[in-house]
């Protein structure tokens, strides 16, 4: 019992100086306070489920509202994915190797090797503008996710 408490000490100790450390502008990029770029705002409430309400602030301020980014079209996007890891994940593999890549014209299949399944969504001039990370997503998460993002 007093282990237990000395760590919940040690490690709400931890947690105050991180957070005064942030607040001082010490690592001000949200990347690296392991913040992603498709952070949800609505995901910043969950942080009280698990009594991380204290950087809530911190992930309000690298969020992305629900709504801001849904009407954002992608003029194209690379799908990049290794060859002979595609069997670790069948979903990708039937949306590769099926006739979906056909249904989007501006959708690349880059494989590269040791890459897991990531989706590299191009602007107009064909420059990486966010990067996702799909090895959990199941063909029709993706098929849809592509129908309402490219143009």
């Amino acid at each position: 019992m007093a282990t237990t408490i000395g760590v919940l000490v040690a490690l709400t100790s931890l947690l105050s100086v991180l957070l005064g450390a942030l607040a001082d502008g010490i690592g001000t990029d949200c990347s690296l306070k392991g913040f992603g770029s498709s952070l949800l705002c609505s995901s910043c409430d969950e942080l009280k489920r698990f009594e991380l309400s204290e950087l809530r602030d911190e992930c309000l301020k690298c969020c992305q509202k629900t709504g801001s980014n849904n009407e954002q079209k992608f003029s194209g996007a690379i799908l990049e994915v290794c060859g002979c890891k595609l069997g670790r994940f069948p979903h990708i593999q039937g949306f590769v190797k099926g006739n979906a890549p056909s249904q989007f014209p501006s959708l690349k299949i880059k494989y590269m090797r040791g890459a897991d399944p990531t989706l590299k969504l191009l602007d107009d001039n064909q420059a990486v503008v966010d990067t996702l990370s799909i090895d959990k997503w199941d063909s029709n998460t993706l098929e849809e996710f592509l129908k309402e993002k490219l143009q």
